[in-house]
């Protein structure tokens, strides 16, 4: 039995970052707003990966937050750690991403839409929409409450007949357990709206204890954090770090094994994806021979007349050449100074570079602005440009170099 539930100017339906915004945008002009929410525990909710910003989506915050958003507020009294990707690039594209409390910035999202003035939120699925002359005139939920309204946003996300799969297995629901929105769907697409399916591809939660970090690269956040907010007056502070890890040949084997168990190539999904969510196995799948061996690839550095390093052989993250130093053939030198790897690691490069007879090299590899510089590669001559450049490298006489404070570089060749 349908029932009048009241009166508003604006409905939106749905909680995401979209909603928010919508909804918030709507009532602070002093429209009075319903914003609906299939779980009231779910607003703001990033089922996906709990960060905010990044390439391309961090400009994205920022414009928000110039026109009056409230995305970056609630990220700066949330967020954990915060790093500004492509700084090697122009500042057109330097981008900031942080990573998020998630439950604190749910709890701060919903309880800055509790306290809005003139916006109502709703625990309610809304299956169906009311139209009086081509427009939306009321909003009626799963339970038969029907709302007047003058206008309505959607901003249902992944929600609208949502399947989850994983695997093999394949059923209706929303994200994070949540329900999918159901009927909704169907109206739209018979109001000759054109209904596309999109899928987003979440990460497996791994348990902390479980991982092993010691194997993995260090990701501290930047030493001077950025907040996202114009008005965040007092800067905000790493609380977090991260660590990175990446794939091998055997992790790379064992998808291309199972290629025809993966949703994306046996028939089960048809949608696409956004840019910015591929899948692994798309990855291995168009770029399979994106990786080629540290051989050949040496090899055609040499035919181009080029110097080849071999930088953090033994880093253990499965990025270096580590005992395989020892068959690579071909190699100028050997980074035994890197910033970013323990002096463990550093000295066996360095025992395996003498006993080759290669060249010296040393590299801050800084991953901040107070590592820049910390090692150094000491080069004979004064090379004006590239082509003189490699030419010195060639000729030999490399010395790695560490840096101290008030006294400049010291040349070593141990440590």
């Amino acid at each position: 039995m349908e029932f009048d539930a009241g009166r508003y100017d604006i409905a939106v339906i749905g909680a995401g970052h979209a909603g928010i915004e919508a909804g918030l945008a709507c009532a602070r002009m002093g429209l009075e707003t319903v914003v609906f929410t299939i779980n009231l525990d779910a607003v703001g909710n990033m089922p996906c990966n709990p960060a905010i910003g990044g390439t391309g989506k961090g400009h994205l915050v920022r414009e928000l937050d110039a026109l009056g958003g409230e995305m970056a507020k609630a990220a700066d009294r949330s967020c954990i750690q915060y790093r500004m990707l492509n700084l090697g690039k122009g500042p057109a594209v330097h981008s900031l991403r942080a990573q998020a409390d998630r439950r604190r910035y749910q709890e701060d999202m919903k309880r800055t839409l509790e306290r809005q003035e003139h916006l109502d939120l709703k625990q309610a699925m809304v299956t169906q929409l009311r139209l009086t002359d081509g427009h939306v005139s009321a909003v009626v939920t799963r339970l038969g409450a029907v709302y007047s309204v003058k206008a309505c946003v959607i901003a249902s996300g992944t929600y609208l007949d949502a399947r989850v799969i994983t695997g093999d297995c394949a059923y209706s629901s929303g994200p994070d357990g949540m329900q999918a929105g159901i009927g909704l769907a169907e109206q739209l697409a018979a109001l000759g709206l054109r209904m596309r399916r999109f899928k987003t591809g979440t990460p497996p939660r791994v348990n902390r204890r479980s991982i092993d970090v010691t194997q993995m690269e260090l990701q501290p956040g930047d030493q001077h954090p950025v907040p996202f907010s114009f008005s965040t007056e007092t800067p905000p502070e790493n609380k977090a770090v991260c660590y990175l890890t990446y794939t091998n040949e055997k992790t790379h084997e064992i998808i291309k094994a199972n290629h025809d168990r993966s949703p994306l190539f046996n028939g089960m999904i048809e949608s696409v994806g956004p840019r910015y969510c591929p899948s692994i196995e798309t990855k291995i799948d168009r770029f399979p021979d994106k990786r080629i061996p540290a051989q050949d690839f040496v090899d055609q550095v040499n035919a181009a007349g080029g110097f080849c390093v071999a930088c953090h052989p033994f880093r253990n993250n499965n990025r270096g050449f580590e005992d395989h130093l020892w068959e690579i053939q071909g190699l100028h030198g050997v980074e035994v100074l890197n910033g970013s790897t323990d002096m463990e690691a550093n000295r066996k490069a360095l025992s395996i570079c003498k006993a080759r007879n290669m060249q010296m090299v040393g590299a801050s590899d800084a991953h901040w602005t107070s590592q820049l510089g910390k090692y150094a590669t000491m080069v004979p001559g004064e090379p004006k440009d590239l082509e003189e450049f490699v030419a010195a490298l060639h000729k030999g006489g490399l010395k790695p170099a560490i840096y101290e404070e008030g006294k400049g570089y010291r040349i070593v060749d141990t440590f």
